[in-house]
């Protein structure tokens, strides 16, 4: 089982605005993905943090230690994509086919982010698709927004991960160089994809079990320790 910390970051490079554990089982033919809220609320030297400050503030070996110490499943690697990266691998895979349950409508000036999508079944290209996983005004807030990037990173899979897309490959290196940050080797990072496109694995999606809380005027996601531990058994280890 190989364990990748997967984080995409804002326009800032400042907070991961997505942050899930990848799983990759290549003999049971499996890929768990574990999301974590960017609210889940950490402690760093005696003061409260939200999960995605991490990395800004103390670095990826420190967040890498935060996620195992919250999943218990040892980190081998991680990988970090801005969504200047995310949108170019999107169009270079040709879009993907989304039905987008309602219209989205948001705009954060401040984080660059205009969001105007229309309810339908429709491809989204690079640009539409990062609209797509970075609307907020949802009625649970990041819990729905998370089911939404488990949703597409499925779809992603099972549209774009098959043989005719090992042609893209060269181009996909090129952009993942310039716009990610990550440890896993080269080598290894074809070896991982190549099982993965040719193995068209089972992808089981999962979130953080706890619950959204009001700690002083800021809102936190307090995860449920035991509901954790017990998932991560059944789902990740004993199941995987």
């Amino acid at each position: 089982m190989v364990n990748t910390l997967v984080l995409g970051f804002d326009q800032g490079q400042e907070r991961s605005d997505i942050m899930m554990v990848a799983s990759y089982n290549p003999q049971g033919k499996s890929l768990n993905l574990l999301s974590i809220p960017r609210d889940t609320m950490v402690v760093e030297a005696g003061k409260r943090r939200r999960i995605n400050e991490i990395v800004l503030r103390s670095g990826m070996a420190q967040a890498i230690r935060r996620v195992e110490d919250i999943t218990g499943l040892p980190i081998d690697y991680y990988i970090s994509l801005d969504f200047a990266g995310f949108r170019k691998v999107v169009d270079l895979l040709g879009g993907v086919m989304i039905d987008v349950p309602a219209d989205m409508d948001y705009e954060d000036r401040e984080q660059g982010l205009y969001i105007h999508l229309r309810k339908g079944s429709q491809l989204l290209d690079g640009k539409k698709a990062e609209e797509y996983i970075r609307y907020r005004k949802y009625q649970w807030g990041d819990l729905d927004r998370i089911r939404v990037e488990q949703e597409f990173v499925r779809e992603l899979i099972r549209q774009k991960f098959n043989v005719i897309y090992i042609s893209k490959a060269p181009q996909l290196y090129m952009i993942l160089e310039n716009h990610v940050d990550t440890n896993i080797p080269l080598q290894d990072m074809g070896k991982y994809l190549s099982a993965l496109v040719s193995q068209e694995p089972r992808v089981n999606t999962y979130t953080l079990p706890g619950d959204a809380a009001d700690i002083e005027g800021v809102s936190y996601y307090i995860y449920n320790k035991g509901e954790t531990r017990a998932l991560i058994k059944e789902s990740f280890i004993g199941g995987s």
